[in-house]
């Protein structure tokens, strides 16, 4: 396995863009259990370039060169966005918790707390057949976001990243092997359980 990471900016920069929405559509999640698409397939397929053009997040392409040729076999989107905790969310925290983020963060004249922080917006594992091949894992390719968060902390630095997920215990728990641990009692205002670690 030779992963290769391609940013979405590079290929907008080389290819037209239906050569590059051409590419983006190789890409298929698992769908939910309704039949819906999943939002990791939606989001690639309809709002990343409009996201990149809007620099609100870089997406990342990962390859992986499969008998010569190179296959897309998932990708991720990271962004510099500060984590923002309503007063109520904050005080539900732990002691511990609290004493730890207070490091890093401000208290807004509202009450809010933002963590100065990285994103990861999205990450997903290509489930098209011809990525079948390719051995690749979701850990895999979250190491990937993982090193690319360090590289920008370099040049802006934060001391934590922070990603929202289903409230799904096998979602939770792939996270949490990695690293992650769930902000006490937070739910996004997607409904979505918040993670948070520390870089």
């Amino acid at each position: 396995m030779s992963l290769i990471l391609v940013g979405l900016q590079d290929l907008l920069e080389k290819y037209t863009i239906e050569q590059v929405k051409s590419t983006l559509l190789r890409f298929k999640s698992i769908p939910h259990q309704s039949g819906e698409i999943n939002d990791v397939e939606c989001f690639l397929h309809s709002k990343a370039i409009q996201f990149e053009n809007m620099t609100l997040s870089t997406t990342y392409l990962v390859f992986d060169e499969i008998d010569g040729e190179f296959m897309l076999v998932g990708y991720f989107s990271i962004a510099n966005k500060p984590l923002t905790m309503s007063k109520k969310n904050f005080n539900k925290l732990s002691n511990n918790q609290k004493r730890n983020l207070t490091k890093s963060g401000t208290r807004t004249e509202s009450g809010d707390y933002i963590i100065n922080s990285y994103l990861i917006g999205q990450i997903g594992k290509n489930f098209a057949p011809e990525a079948a091949a390719s051995n690749v894992t979701g850990t895999d390719i979250l190491k990937e976001a993982y090193k690319m968060v360090l590289k920008a902390k370099k040049i802006i630095n934060a001391r934590y990243v922070w990603l929202e997920c289903e409230d799904n215990c096998k979602i939770l728990n792939f996270y949490k092997k990695f690293g992650f641990y769930e902000v006490d009692g937070y739910i996004s205002g997607n409904g979505l359980r918040v993670m948070i670690m520390k870089l």
